[in-house]
């Protein structure tokens, strides 16, 4: 399938491919180095130490690198400027960054502000904002985004913050990320077990997966 994508952006059939991989693959099969023009990355451990640990997050940490010489010295990484174990991941590239976080005091954000880098970030009001400290514009209000659950599910605000970098990144513009991040709403078909919300009169129902442990943290909270 990734083949078959790869060859009809080469024949220009087809605008933008999103090849999603999770850490065991990349630890385990490796990334081509200086291929990727964009890469996104949501978090490590979402500073979990006790994730950190554990196999899994070792298998992370160490896939890491691999993720970071992937990126082509003139592309874009977005990373979530929350989780500070990605912090290295940008010492390990040239590529440009941008990084994404729920504040503009968040440290990363804010170190990245000081040296002229370009961010996202939601300010007080729940807007989605894009730019530098002195120059920005916003996006689109969080608490549209049906994804968010008007704020409530955090991890998700995060997950609407990188896409949106990863979309600006791209050449996408904003008007349209605006539009489509309010509009869409998540397939309970498509992603079983991924944060699947139902309703039904006053009933929430949430379905998601519990491996790794530490997921289940953040749904609990939403």
């Amino acid at each position: 399938g990734w083949n078959r994508a790869l060859a009809r952006l080469m024949e220009h059939s087809l605008d933008v491919a999103v090849q999603e991989l999770d850490w065991n693959l990349v630890s385990a099969v490796g990334l081509p180095r200086a291929s990727y023009p964009v890469i996104a990355v949501t978090n490590v451990c979402a500073n979990d130490p006790e994730c950190l640990k554990t196999p899994a997050g070792q298998i992370a940490q160490r896939a890491l690198p691999r993720v970071a010489t992937a990126i082509h010295p003139q592309g874009i990484v977005c990373l979530n400027a929350e989780d500070y174990a990605l912090e290295r991941a940008l010492s390990m590239t040239d590529a440009r960054p941008i990084v994404v976080g729920k504040s503009d005091a968040a440290p990363l954000v804010r170190r990245h502000h000081e040296t002229g880098g370009i961010s996202l970030w939601t300010d007080r009001d729940h807007n989605i904002v894009y730019g530098y400290a002195d120059e920005s514009l916003e996006i689109a209000n969080m608490l549209d985004v049906p994804i968010s659950r008007e704020g409530h599910a955090s991890f998700e605000e995060t997950n609407v913050l990188v896409a949106c970098a990863a979309a600006l990144a791209t050449g996408i513009g904003h008007e349209i990320i605006a539009e489509t991040i309010v509009r869409y709403q998540p397939s309970t078909t498509d992603l079983p077990g991924s944060f699947s919300v139902r309703e039904v009169g006053s009933i929430t129902t949430i379905v998601d997966r519990t491996m790794p442990s530490w997921y289940l943290r953040p749904v609990l909270r939403a």
